[in-house]
């Protein structure tokens, strides 16, 4: 397995990682496990996951991979944003959704601290230097080590930068994007800001999903298999 360092940061992360989007029902984690330690054997160390996933349950389930192998041997992710209730205190990026996000997320993975924590979408109600210092919270008090977010527009991303920068807290390492043959809408935008400000891409959906393995038949989009 090759490694690459990301962004800013001195963290040398697998070319290739796993997640847990679609992670099933508990009672059919067995194979999945399964799945997550062969990937670690062969030199696999970043797992991501959201708090969102599967209602919650990617991350329990990530939490019983964690069970099965040293801490330190891996990079673990996750994210908040989207809505995990019907309340408007139970999501975006305040304070409060943050810092409950992360510790329920902790509680989950059986883990002390995340290495990564992303800003899952950019939040038009809560502004960036409050999100900022909540970062800034989350990192002295030992709960995550980097953080990086998910699909901002190159003015987004810049935000997110030069508000941390100007509040001295440490500015994000990476960043989460669709990227594949199929989505490439990254190289009209986002990438020079992203490479001109060290930010390391973490490409999702690299075979769109499934339809690059020729999974689906062209005339109907259904599953060939």
């Amino acid at each position: 397995m090759k490694y690459n360092k990301i962004g800013n940061s001195g963290i040398q992360i697998s070319r290739v990682s796993l997640g847990t989007m679609h992670i099933p029902e508990p009672a059919n984690w067995t194979q999945k496990l399964k799945l997550f330690a062969a990937a670690h054997e062969r030199g696999i160390n970043y797992f991501d996951t959201a708090d969102g996933y599967a209602n919650g349950e990617a991350e329990s389930f990530l939490g019983q991979f964690l069970k099965q192998i040293p801490r330190d041997q891996v990079l673990i992710g996750s994210k908040c944003f989207f809505p995990r209730g019907s309340s408007p205190l139970q999501g975006g990026l305040s304070r409060k959704n943050c810092i409950h996000a992360v510790e329920n997320t902790l509680r989950k993975l059986n883990t002390e601290y995340l290495d990564f924590f992303f800003l899952h979408r950019y939040d038009y109600h809560t502004p960036m230097e409050e999100t900022v210092e909540t970062i800034r919270i989350l990192i002295d008090t030992g709960k995550i080590r980097y953080w990086g977010f998910s699909a901002f527009t190159t003015f987004q991303i810049c935000e997110a930068y030069y508000t941390a920068r100007q509040m001295k807290v440490p500015v994000p390492v990476a960043a989460q994007y669709a990227y594949n043959l199929f989505n490439r809408s990254i190289e009209m935008e986002a990438a020079e800001a992203l490479n001109r400000l060290n930010i390391g891409v973490m490409g999702y959906y690299p075979l769109a999903q499934g339809v690059l393995t020729g999974k689906y038949n062209k005339e109907t989009s259904e599953p060939t298999r």
